[in-house]
């Protein structure tokens, strides 16, 4: 119990020092602590049942529901002072966690004075005549009733006895492709976009096991199976379906969060609004965050930031964009062709949209590489700079691309340009970040060099993210015949 009591009290300390900070978040913590990422779950999961994030989230409105208390500010004015940067999301956290919203904090303090005033006078008020002594009564059994309730609540959450349910669902979801209700199939590239965006912000809260990516969904675009069948084949507990439709410069969508196993609906989304940037973004971010909520994930207070980020403020840049990512994951000579173009004219309607670079320089890599549309070293020689230019750019705003770019730029010099040695090196140094920099080709990397056991383990992995992919279980069976186990490469 001491030993606990240490471990909680050092935790403590370090959130105090930084809970202000909205940038502080779960790596953070795991950092300043000094003990790995899932030891540091573990233990802590053990002495209070909360997760490393649920811990930070709940210090933090602790502080604020003191600060309601004692300073005369709003709520939106706490939430930014413990670190939140986003009062909508701190106001329903807040409520989930003391059971009333915090505008109500004062309220329920001046409900617990009544409550000892209550006691103090009905124990003093027996010597006082009968028709005095009705109305303390009265006011101490509902004052007593409210507190005990909101005591009951409090407490037991702040144990973690409410939030962690005896048998917790996995927290894994596919999200289908949208269904284009718009009448033109020439805006399935906007559907088709919309729902890789949508999983690309739920892939970024770390508290969920498992999202598939947009690459396994395509083959259930236009699927007769059902929804069970499709969570089977993909091992994931929630299914996200729905359309979408853009008439003129309106959008609209329905959305649907469903448990695969009971086939109950959890969440539903329908949505109107207008063909800009940032509502648009909007609608991506709050729908990634519902979705998590329903599936009672723990959003870090960092992770709200990545959910939030908004790619451009040109909304036609952001629609060249997405026909640019339509074709080229059609991967065919004609789509990587188009896409080229494509990517240009988004980047000159928006010379800081980062995304269109990366793009263009994959198409680069793919068009050399898988085509022979080109040398592959030409094809290096153009991607590179691409590359090179988001870093520079990415890191200028919020580097949410910095670690796949990074990815693009390793894979490109072990590739293209041969250097095993600096390969090794940059690996080496991101090895001892929090956050490791994985590029496409590490099991590639690995294997090639002689480490067959560490190739393995990624491909293992890969294949627990990503189970419906016939390529890794391909690959895990090349690694089995190298190690001359061939009864394992052919089963």
């Amino acid at each position: 119990m001491a030993n606990n009591n240490a471990f909680i009290d050092k935790l403590r300390a370090i959130v105090l020092e930084n809970y202000a900070n909205e940038q502080f978040g779960v790596s953070d913590l795991v950092e300043q602590f000094g003990m790995s990422r899932s030891q540091l779950h573990r233990k802590l999961k053990s002495a209070t049942g909360q997760s490393i994030s649920q811990f930070i989230r709940e210090f933090r409105l602790d502080q604020a529901l003191e600060l309601l208390r004692t300073e005369d500010i709003t709520a939106s004015e706490v939430a930014y002072k413990v670190g939140f940067n986003s009062p909508t999301y701190f106001n329903t956290r807040f409520n989930e966690y003391f059971g009333y919203p915090p505008g109500e904090a004062q309220l329920q303090m001046e409900l617990e004075k009544s409550a000892s005033n209550a006691k103090l006078s009905s124990d003093t008020g027996k010597q006082k005549s009968g028709k005095n002594r009705h109305i303390p009564i009265w006011l101490t059994v509902v004052t007593f009733v409210v507190v005990a309730l909101f005591l009951y609540k409090y407490f037991n959450m702040a144990k973690g006895e409410v939030l962690v349910p005896s048998e917790e669902k996995e927290k894994t979801i596919a999200v289908l492709p949208l269904k284009n209700w718009s009448g033109d199939v020439e805006m399935e590239y906007i559907s088709d976009g919309i729902t890789d965006a949508i999983i690309s912000k739920l892939a970024e809260i770390q508290d969920i096991d498992r999202v598939i990516p947009f690459t396994s969904m395509v083959r259930y675009k236009d699927t007769n199976k059902d929804l069970k069948e499709i969570a089977n084949e993909l091992n994931v507990t929630y299914v996200l379906e729905g359309n979408f439709k853009l008439s003129g410069e309106q959008v609209q969508s329905n959305l649907k969060l469903i448990e695969a196993g009971t086939l109950e609906q959890v969440w539903n989304l329908e949505y109107v609004g207008a063909w800009k940037s940032d509502e648009i973004f909007a609608m991506q971010a709050e729908v990634a965050e519902n979705v998590a909520n329903s599936m009672s994930v723990d959003i870090a207070n960092n992770e709200i930031s990545e959910l939030q980020y908004q790619l451009t403020t040109n909304e036609e840049a952001y629609r060249v964009y997405l026909k640019a990512e339509y074709q080229f994951d059609k991967l065919s000579k004609f789509g990587l062709d188009n896409a080229v173009g494509l990517y240009e004219e988004s980047i000159a309607l928006d010379s800081t949209f980062v995304e269109p670079y990366i793009g263009l320089g994959s198409t680069y890599i793919v068009s050399g590489a898988v085509w022979g549309l080109m040398p592959q070293q030409e094809a290096w020689r153009r991607a590179k700079p691409l590359y090179e230019q988001a870093y520079v750019l990415d890191s200028l705003r919020t580097g949410h691309n910095l670690n796949e770019i990074k990815a693009q730029l390793l894979g490109g010099i072990f590739y293209y340009e041969l250097d095993i040695r600096e390969t090794e090196r940059r690996l080496k140094e991101e090895l001892t970040n929090t956050e490791f920099v994985y590029f496409g080709g590490l099991f590639d990397y690995t294997r090639k060099t002689g480490r067959l056991d560490k190739a393995m383990k990624q491909v293992e992995g890969d294949i627990v993210l990503n189970p419906a992919d016939g390529l890794e279980y391909m690959q895990k069976a090349f690694l089995y015949y190298m190690k001359g186990n061939t009864n394992a490469a052919l089963e």
